[in-house]
């Protein structure tokens, strides 16, 4: 008597044919892999455009939002203390100062946390808003300020002063009064439109 196998056999019919794919198919099924594989790319990366954009766009908001912030936490504190520059002669603690490296510039006495006099200069200098900060209230030869960079790629940077009638004006040197507020434009390239922000002066 002959041992069974263990190997199972499919009987296929008579007259039925195996076939595989065929070219066209092949084809077809090729183009709706690279269709499908092309839809999913341009999802991903439109995903990171988008994240990009946003982080681009958060920042943006952040750097002008602190600026203001900083500003009108400078110019809302201002000491009534003049203060010596390096030749000792007496300045206001706040006026305006220009040159032709910085064509805008605001100079401030102000209380800083502890109450102790600090000297700031806001400078619009080369499309950037910058904050300079001294070791001293008064000046003395050789003293270099700290500085800090709060906007970048500025296509406008200025600052206006108001007097006692409302006027504003490009500038102030008046050392017996201070302006009755200060106000700040500011536009930013590539961007439309510019942000402006009018600060009281206590």
């Amino acid at each position: 008597m002959r041992a069974r196998s263990g190997l199972a056999f499919i009987a296929i019919p008579r007259g039925s044919k195996l076939r595989g794919f065929t070219l066209l198919e092949l084809l077809v099924a090729l183009a709706i892999f690279a269709i499908m594989s092309l839809i999913t790319y341009r999802g991903i990366s439109m995903v990171i455009d988008t994240r990009s954009a946003v982080v681009s766009e958060t920042q943006y908001w952040r750097e002008l939002t602190l600026a203001f912030e900083r500003l009108e936490n400078d110019l809302s504190q201002v000491a009534p203390r003049p203060w010596r520059d390096e030749r000792g002669a007496l300045q206001p603690p706040l006026r305006s100062v220009s040159s032709l490296q910085v064509p805008v510039a605001l100079e401030f006495i102000r209380f800083d946390a502890n109450r102790a006099p600090l000297h700031g200069v806001y400078e619009c200098r080369d499309q950037t808003l910058q904050l300079k900060l001294y070791p001293r209230p008064d000046l003395a030869a050789g003293d270099v300020p700290v500085p800090y960079v709060l906007l970048s790629n500025l296509s406008q940077c200025e600052f206006a002063f108001m007097d006692k009638s409302n006027q504003w004006l490009p500038g102030w040197n008046d050392a017996t009064t201070r302006p009755r507020a200060i106000r700040v434009r500011l536009a930013v390239a590539q961007r439309a439109g510019s942000y402006e922000r009018v600060f009281l002066i206590p």
